[in-house]
């Protein structure tokens, strides 16, 4: 009899210590989510298609970046060729990238009035020097990004290798200012160079704002 209620009590613990466990860690992750490419919805007609879930171009000011490639050859390899331009240009680094950061502020203009904070809706992201497949592979590609945002919260990005076109992340969150931030790289197989070839961010209506028929229609219930 003794023995069963030292089992008892031994087993109780065990579900405390693992209740514990799960509490410390749901607080070391709050605000954190991982995400992954999402694909638009389209549609098609008249031999062109419209991306149906597409927001409005967000603004940015008082661009920083902690690193870009500065050489002689008359390319600009600043975060301004990533927000940009031709698919030849990127905004590039020496070294393997990890810990880099690309820091933004969203201006006055884009704020609603009433509450001096705008959405980001949506993050598009070309990764590596895309002019051409040989270059793309032979220089580093960014795998994982960290964003931070001024109202806190943090969005972990989980980008494909192999995809020379946009990827497409839905992060639906309210800011002043963010910070993303390289963690994690795809090796090139010639240079020791990290490239990502454009960075665009969209705007659009909160979810939490949207009546229930949009939220419907555009898959958030």
């Amino acid at each position: 009899m003794g023995k069963r209620k030292i089992h008892k009590v031994n087993f109780i613990l065990v579900l405390y210590l693992l209740a514990f466990c799960t509490c410390l860690l749901g607080k070391n992750n709050k605000g954190t989510i991982d995400l992954y490419p999402i694909k638009p919805k389209i549609i098609y007609g008249e031999g062109i298609y419209v991306d149906e879930e597409e927001g409005g171009p967000l603004l940015l000011e008082n661009l920083q970046t902690s690193n870009h490639i500065k050489d002689n050859s008359g390319i600009d390899y600043s975060i301004k060729s990533a927000r940009g331009g031709l698919r030849t240009q990127a905004w590039c680094m020496h070294g393997n990238g990890k810990g880099e950061w690309f820091k933004a502020d969203i201006p006055e203009s884009e704020f609603y009035l009433d509450r001096g904070i705008r959405n980001i809706y949506r993050i598009l992201i070309q990764n590596g020097l895309v002019a051409n497949k040989e270059l793309y592979y032979a220089n580093n590609r960014v795998k994982t990004i960290e964003i931070e945002f001024s109202e806190g919260g943090k969005r972990i990005l989980h980008l494909n290798d192999g995809d020379l076109e946009f990827q497409y992340f839905r992060i639906n969150i309210k800011a002043r200012w963010f910070k993303m931030t390289i963690r994690d790289v795809y090796k090139g197989r010639k240079y020791n160079d990290t490239c990502v070839g454009k960075i665009l961010f969209e705007t659009m209506e909160h979810p939490n704002e949207m009546s229930p028929e949009k939220r419907k229609r555009y898959g958030y219930e």
